[in-house]
This record gives structure tokens, sequence and C-alpha cells, in this order.
């Protein structure tokens, strides 16, 4: 007898049920050889003893695994090429079934054997999913320090290192069923180099292939894996079915068997499952052969139409189809509900929530609403970011599919046997004993598995009955249903019941797109997915999901129908999250125009409202923002009251405008009220208390009070850490407050170490182009500004200043803060020119946005007079009348910003000079000598004040005469300086010369006059002037 086939002799049934290329999944209860209660580490020095293990799930190879040399052979050559530091990579692609897990699993156990690998990892790569809890379980297997990180980013990015730094000793990683799908998050988790690992993908097509093993710009090795040749295949056939070796040597066996397996395609998936059945169904080999023979059957076969080949699929249908007859009519319903499920883990409270919540709704013929809401961050200045909220609950829209279901017999007795434990517990077990179906217990909740590929099947044996659409639509009531009873789809406390519903939901969504069908059903709760994934950060898959949802019900139904506009609401939402203002307006625009037109109370207005609120607050258009949020919060306090929780997020995000808008007093009291009634819903509201928290953390850094602030972030970032993780983007806006905090501090190192972590998350998680990546961009440079590092300083600020003016528009606030940086940077540089032009753009903005009195417009219109300064000086000299007079002129702004000990020192040194160069006599001599005067005069300083107008008022006599105004000024000034000292005689003389000039020159009638003639009367200076 010629040598045994590829499963020659199998023994484990159980694979039968199941894609083979699939096989192997660390979610099978399988012993792991040699490494029972091991604890790994990376090697962290020399001569520590190296520990090893095999990882791959070998239990499940064919124990009369045999054949395929030459590919073992090759597969081991390709790993001996070096490809600099890059681990080797080798991708064996082929079409479903051909074998392409049991030949990486037997490459696995002998290449262990052999010592050829120290660490043996298995990782299915179906799904993204299963590719996390693959790395997942590589920590755990090493005992990684990070392997209970609660963040997943976290602990992708400790596997991928773990495999980079792992030099002393060599490893294979073994990718199993690969989809295209999932090619994205391989590219960026798969370890990029040490040249002791390697890397073996498995997937169908030859272009995956070829996608996977890219690699610092070059393909690397793929295998095509084929079918059988016709002895190998029989001999397989007869090892798995048990038949005698006697009964082998019959011509006529031998022919059966031969046909048999051309029948199936000489596909070792297809032949083991044939012979299980056969060993299982008691049936001959006859009998079976006969399945295949009927005209039906072979005519699938002849018309089957894949990019694999013709003959595979109707021999597997074939297969699949004498399985399928075995199950009771009621059973074979609940395994095609199943099979439009993410086959890999099927929660059965999933299924069992779905029923329920049909006979729920039953009656009324319609799903009824969920609410949602979510905390999501609005825009920041200079180093500051801060959150805004918004919890507005929306009606998510009915759908009217459920009507049809009502009278259905079908469905009818499916659900109830879905909402009969005992019925359901039997059904369950039947599908287990014929391997279709795998029950587990994933951290206490009871899951099913059913292999990818015999859900393939059921699905196309629903196509070939004519029913694939009726029981896609019962699979999407059911599952939707179960999404429904989920309280609060973008609370983090959901996020692990939403878990369960995700992959089953997207698994729709494919076969949706696949079969061209259209649900609303679907596409509404898709948007409440797509909110799920927003509430977490996943902007772009959100985006996706729901994008579709909204381009399908627009297809559908009419522009105002609020189906529509909810879609279109959420996905507002999430460009707001992205950064995509513009976008988000516009959306949120047509949004309220359309509610509008039904009515002005219709619930659509509120929440689009807010959100639009929220883009112009990120916008930096304040005064709009204020608007909307100050008319929220009062529709909210008359609706819910005061410390209900949607009005105290109204509450908290007018004072993010206050705050904003330099309002501080204002913003204080509000931030406090929110506090206190925060603290009086407990636990419920810990993360929304967190975020008004690190608000006013950051009140008080504007106040300086730099170690309360501190504390505070520190507080709420700790504790928003342990809720939603270290890598959520509005824990990120806490680190980089945090690092703004440093900066005022002057700790200018620990404040760029913590920018450049914040810049690393958003990048990874928001895009390096989006507003908040661009403004931690921005504070980096500043920390370079500081340190004196202006070349550095100055590439960033025009990186940033490119990319936002690309995605913000010419005159948003965080433009303004970045040219007014970039003009410091070039004034100091000695770009005069520039910076000017610079200083001119900003102030211009400002002005418009903020006001001629707001804190930042004045201390850019300081920066412009210290740039005049500094160009005169370098031009002229310290000591020529211009410079000087940009001097006072600062001094000035020192004076309007209460900047008093500035501005002494400053009129003193002019003063100083204007004397020498000037004279005692000059105009800007005697000018500067006033406003010392007066600034004297608002600190009190009445002495020195005296002092100076006593000296100030001979050179404006002989400069102006006695009866000029600016001489009556100075006079009045002196005597109000006596007065306020208590020398009355000295008061009323000069009361009584300014009162003589003031007639003159205004006449006994004029305002000034009589202001003075009042301050004689009042301190009984008789008036004896005619």
């Amino acid at each position: 007898m010629s040598n045994p086939g590829f499963f020659y002799g199998a023994q484990h049934t159980n694979i039968t049920g199941s894609q083979m290329n699939d096989v192997g999944h660390d979610q099978y209860n399988t012993t792991i050889t040699n490494i029972k209660n091991l604890s790994l580490t990376v090697p962290q020095q020399e001569n520590v003893p190296v520990l090893s293990f095999n990882d791959a799930p070998v239990d499940l190879l064919s124990i009369h695994f045999a054949g395929r040399d030459q590919e073992l052979h090759t597969i081991k050559q390709l790993f001996g090429s070096i490809q600099d530091d890059v681990p080797s990579r080798c991708a064996i692609y082929g079409m479903p079934g051909i074998g392409k897990t049991q030949l990486t699993l037997q490459y696995a156990k002998l290449s262990y054997q052999q010592k050829q690998y120290t660490y043996v990892f298995w990782i299915s790569g179906a799904t993204v999913e299963k590719l996390n809890q693959g790395f997942v379980k590589l920590l755990n297997l090493v005992s990684h320090p990070e392997r209970n990180n609660p963040e997943q980013d976290a602990r992708l990015v400790a596997a991928r290192r773990w495999l980079e730094d792992c030099s002393a000793t060599s490893w294979l990683v073994v990718f199993d069923n690969v989809s295209r799908d999932t090619l994205s998050f391989l590219r960026e988790h798969v370890p990029r180099k040490n040249v002791r690992g390697n890397i073996l993908y498995t997937t169908r097509t030859e272009d995956v292939a070829k996608a996977v093993v890219n690699a610092a710009g070059q393909q690397q090795h793929i295998l095509e894996l084929r079918v059988l040749d016709i002895k190998d295949a029989a001999s397989l056939f007869f090892q798995n079915a048990e038949i005698d070796e006697e009964d082998t040597s019959s011509s006529s066996v031998v022919g059966d068997a031969e046909s048999l397996v051309k029948r199936i395609g000489r596909l070792p998936l297809a032949i083991v499952h044939a012979a299980s059945f056969m060993r299982e169904s008691a049936l001959t080999l006859s009998e079976l052969l006969e399945l295949y023979e009927s005209a039906e059957n072979k005519m699938e076969i002849l018309n089957w139409e894949n990019d694999l080949t013709p003959y595979e699929q109707a021999s597997i249908v074939a297969m699949f189809k004498s399985i399928l007859e075995r199950l009771s009519p009621e059973v074979r319903h609940v395994l095609n509900i199943l099979s439009f499920y993410d086959p890999e883990s099927i929660a059965v409270s999933v299924i069992v929530g779905g029923a329920k919540a049909y006979i729920q709704v039953k009656s009324k013929s319609q799903l009824e609403a969920a609410p949602t809401s979510s905390t999501t961050q609005s825009d920041d200045q200079t180093d500051l970011m801060l959150q805004s909220q918004t919890d507005d609950t929306v009606d998510e829209p009915d759908s009217g599919e459920i009507a049809d279901l009502i009278y259905d017999p079908v469905w009818n007795s499916l659900v109830d046997l879905v909402r009969s434990p005992v019925q359901l517990a039997k059904a369950i077990q039947q599908l287990q004993s014929l391997s279709i179906v795998q029950k587990r217990s994933n951290d206490g909740i009871r899951t099913l598995h059913i292999h990818d590929l015999f859900n393939f099947m059921v699905r196309e044996t629903l196509v070939a009955e004519g029913s694939w659409l009726e029981w896609f639509n019962r699979a999407v009531i059911l599952i939707c249903g179960a999404f429904h009873v989920v309280e609060d789809y973008e609370s983090y406390k959901c996020w692990p019941q939403c878990a369960m519903f995700s992959s089953h939901m997207q698994s729709l969504l494919s076969l949706q797109d696949v079969y061209g069908v259209d649900s609303l059903q679907l596409a509404n709760a898709s948007t409440a997915l797509a909110g799920y994934m927003k509430s977490q950060g996943r902007y772009d898959e959100a985006e996706i999901i729901c994008s579709k949802a909204v381009t399908m019900l627009q297809s559908h139904l009419e522009p105002t129908d609020r189906f529509v506009l909810h879609a279109t609401q959420a996905l507002a939402d999430i460009f707001l999250g992205k950064g995509k203002y513009d976008e988000a307006e516009q959306l949120l625009r047509n949004i309220v125009a359309c509610a509008e037109e039904l009515g002005p109370e219709h619930p659509l207005i509120p929440g689009s409202e807010s959100i639009l609120a929220r883009v112009y607050l990120s916008q930096g258009q304040y005064t709009k923002a204020e608007k909307f949020f100050a008319k929220l919060l009062a529709i909210n306090r008359e609706k819910f009251g005061e410390d209900h929780p949607q009005t105290l997020r109204k509450m908290h995000n007018l004072a993010t405008v206050f705050q904003y808008q330099g309002k501080f007093i204002e913003a204080e009291a509000m931030y406090e009220k929110v506090l206190i009634g925060r603290a009086k819903l407990g636990e419920d509201e810990d993360l929304s208390r967190l975020t008004t928290m690190q608000n006013l953390a950051m009140m008080l850094k504007s106040q300086g009070q730099l170690g309360k602030a501190e504390r505070w972030l520190k507080e709420s970032l700790e504790g928003t850490e342990n809720i939603i993780g270290a890598e959520h983007p509005d824990t990120l806006i806490i680190v980089h407050n945090l690092a703004g905090v440093y900066k005022s501090q002057g700790k200018y190192d620990e404040a760029g170490e913590l920018y450049q972590k914040v810049k690393v998350g958003q990048e990874k998680q928001l895009g390096s182009e989006h507003p908040l990546t661009l403004k931690t961009m921005y504070n980096i440079a500043t920390v370079h500004e500081f340190q004196g590092q202006y070349s550095e300083a100055e590439e960033l600020y025009r990186e940033a200043l490119a990319a936002q003016e690309k995605h913000l528009g010419p005159d948003h606030h965080h433009i303004l803060a970045t040219v007014h940086s970039l003009a410091y940077v070039c004034r100091k540089k000695g770009q005069f020119n520039e910076s000017e032009a610079l200083y001119k753009r900003a102030l211009k903005g400002l002005e418009e946005q903020l006001g001629r009195e707001h804190s930042e417009t004045l201390a850019t219109v300081h920066d412009l007079a210290l740039l005049a300064l500094e160009g005169h000086e370098k031009k002229f000299g310290t000591e020529h009348p211009g410079t000087l007079a940009i001097m006072c002129s600062i001094a000035s702004l020192y004076q309007s910003q209460n900047q008093h000990t500035e501005a002494e020192l400053l009129y003193s040194k002019i003063l100083e000079k204007e004397e020498r160069y000037l004279g005692t006599d000059h105009p800007s001599t005697l000018a500067t000598m006033h406003n010392l005067a007066m600034l004297y005069d608002k600190q009190e300083q009445y002495s020195k004040a005296e002092n100076l107008y006593s000296k100030l008022l001979p050179g404006m006599k002989k400069r102006f005469g006695p009866e000029h105004p600016n001489t009556l000024e100075t006079v009045s000034n002196l005597a109000m300086a006596y007065e306020l000292q208590g020398e009355y005689n000295k008061a009323k003389e000069m009361y009584t010369q300014a009162l003589i000039a003031s007639q003159k020159i205004y006449g006994g009638d004029h305002s000034r006059t009589l202001s003075i003639q009042s301050q004689l009367t009042k301190y009984g200076m008789e008036n004896t002037c005619t």
C-alpha cells in the first residue's frame, strides 16, 4: 500500500464540523504541551535559564498526518533565509479545506521538537477580535507585566515589543486563517524586527498572502497548497472511515473510494468530513457514494462558480446536506439563525435576549427606542484642553420590519424554542452530537462555536432553497432585539455588553454587502453600534459603519424621515470626534432644518443643537456656542430640574465656554454647582465628575494655583484611566493638561515627555492631522521655545500651522495661537518682517473673535509692541526718540493690564533716557513724567506722585503756557495729591490756580470748572476769584 495521505487515521471527529484552516484557535479546550504552571518572562540578562513551550494546538493534528514533505521542507528553507533584522515571513494559501492548518500544525510540532524555536505561538487571524485575543494570550503565556493592563492598545504594543526585543531566543508566531479584513491590524501589530523570529500565515487567497508577507518594502515568501493526489486522498478516506485494511484491497472498494474523493474534489477537509459521517452514521461506502452521484449534486458541481475550483463547493455541499438532513426541523431552524452570526463565540444569552425582546414588542409591531449618551472632548486653547459633555436622549427610530414576522409560524416556533431553557438545551445537544457546534464557557458566559465553513455551507443551502433572505431578516430581528436591551450603548459600563454583539452585527453587515440586500432595522442598530465604537475612540470604524447606515436609509426613506435624521445626527457626532468640524456643522444644520419642518418641538432638535454647540466650541466660535448652551440649559432646567444629569452636563458645557472666553468667575461658580450636583448622584456620574474636575483644575492653573491644579489633574487622571483606559482620547486630554501644568511650573523635561506620550496616543487613536493631535504638536513646540530651542520650535509650529490651515480654516482660534507663537519665535531669530506680519494676522483675528480687551488680544498687542521696540533698537539704538516712544507704549499696555511693577520700571527707565537725551522740557519727557505720576496715583503712592507733578508743572507751563488744558490737568492732579496727603493749604492753592485757568479756558459753567469749584467748596475753601 502507498504512503498514507494527509489525514491518515484521524481520530478526533469533532473537527469535521468546521473549516480545517480555522482549526486550532486558542478557544479550543486543548492541553498545551509542557507549560503547566509555567511562568515565562523575557530574559533580561545572559545566563538566565531559557524556558520553552509550544502553544500550537497540536492535539488537533491528525495522528495520521503524512505526506506534504516537500511543503514542510520548503517552509524550513524559506525561514532559513536572513532578512536583515526583520522576522522572516511565509504565507500558505489555498482553498478552504485544503489542509493549511494541518500543515502548519505539523510544521510547528516538528520545528519545536527539533529545537528550531524556543517559543511557538498560535493566533487566529480570522478577525480583528480574535487577533486581539491572541495577542493577549501571548502576554499571558509569557507572564508579561502588561497582561492585566485594562487598555487593549497597551497590551498590543507590549506583545509586539516583547517579540521584537526577545533577542536571546527564537520564536515562531502562526497567524491562522488570515482574512482581508484583518490585514490593516496585522500591518500595525506584527513585530517588525528581530531576525530570530519567524511568522507563518495561512489564508485562502493569493492576494491576501502577498499582502501579509510584505515587510520593510520587500515581499517575502508565499506557498500555494494544492489538493492531494488520488491515491493519497483515497488512503486518507480509508483510515478516517476506519475501514478494515482487508477491505481496502478490494478493487471495487478502492474504486468507490477514489470515485468519492474525486466527487469531493480531493479536498482533505471534505474527505475527512465524508469519512467521519460514514463512521458515525453507519452508512456503507456505496451508500455514501450514492449521495454524491445524484443528478442534483452533480449539477451543483458543474455549475459552481468561485475563484476556487468549481469542484470544491459542490462536494462539500453534498456532505453537509447529509448532516443537515439528520437534524429535526426545529433544530435546523436554530442552526439557520446561528449561521448568520460570527461563528467563533455566540453567547446563548444573546439569542435568548433577542427572543425575549421580540415577545415584548410583538404587540406593538415595533422595537422601542434606546437612549444614547457619550462624553466627548471639546477643543482647547494654548496648552489647554477642556472637555464638553453630551447626554441628550434621542429617540432611536422604530422599525416596522418586525411586523412581517408576527404571523410567521416558523419564526414564532423558533422564538418559543429559544425562550425555553429545556428545549434550547436539547437543540444545542443535538447540534453538538453531530459536531456542528461546540459549547464553551468564556468568563462565565455560555457560548457556542460553529466553524465558519459550516456556517457558509448552511447559508448556501438556504440560498439554494430560496429562503436565505427570509432567514437573514430573522437573524437581524433576533440580534437587534437583543442589542436593543443595552441600556446605554456609549456608556463605559455597557461596553462589555456591547462587545458581545459587535462581531455578530458586523457579520450581518458583511453578509448584507456580499448579497446586496438592505435591512433598515440593521441600519438603525448599526448606528448604535457606531456610537459604541465612537465612545471607545474607534472613530474610523464608527464612521464607516454609520456612513453606510446613512446611505442605506437615505436610499429608501424621505430626507425628513426620523430614521434618516437620527443616523445623520450620529454621523455628525462622529465627525465632531474626528475633528471634521465643517462636515459635522453642515449635517447638523440640515438636520435642524428638516426637523423644524416637522414641528418646532421635534425631539431631534435639542440633540442636534447640543452637538452643534460643541462643534462651535471646537471651532472657537464661543459666542455661538454660548448661545446654544444657554438655551439648552434653560430647557433642561425647566424639563428635568437643577440636579438632573442632563442639566448638569449643559451647565458643565456652558462653564467650559465661559472658561474659554476668560470669564473665570462665572465658569468657576458654575463648575462648583456641577460638582455638588454630581456628588449627589453618586457613582453613576463618576466619569462626568472627573471631567468637570479636570476642567476646574485648568481654571486653577489659569489663576496661578499650579500645585492644586496638578493634584486635581492627577486625581482625575487616575480615576479616568481606571474607567476607560490609558489610551482613550479623553484620558489623553487629561495627560495633555497635566503636561501644561508642568510647563507652567518650569518642568520642561517632564512636560515634553508627557506631550510626546499624548501625541503618540492621539496619532494612533485620532490620526496625525486631528485638531487635538495638532494642538499637542503645538505644545511640544512651546516646550522647545521655552527652552530656547527656537529652530526646533519654528519647525513644529510651521508643521502644525500648515495642517491646521488645511483642516480648520484661516481664522480658527488654534491657528491664531500658533501664528502668535510662530511670530514670537521669528522675532527671537531676528526675522522681524515675517514676525510683524504674523503678529498683525493674530491680532486681527483675536480682536474679531475675542474683542480688544481680552487677555490674549492684549498679549498679542504687547508682543507686537516688543517686536517694534526690538526693531527700532536694532536700527536706531536704545536712545532714539522712536525707540523710547515704543517703550512708552509698552509701559502703557502694562498699566492697562494692571501690571504696575513692570509699568513703573519701564516708565522710570524711559524717563531717565528722555531727560538725558531730549531734555526735561521735551514733550515726550513731559508725557512720560505725567504717565508715571498717574501710575503712582493709581497705586496710592501720593508722595511720589506729588514729587513728579511738582517737577512736571514748570515744564508744562513753559512748553504749553499756564492756561493750556494739559497744564490745567497737571495743576488739578497736583492739587489732588496734596489733598489726599492732608496738605489742604497747598491743595487750596493749586485748586484755586486750576479754577482760574479753567474759567478762562472753558468758562464758568463748564463741567470741568464746576468740578474744581466743588472741590474747593467741599473742604471749605471759599472762592475768592472773580
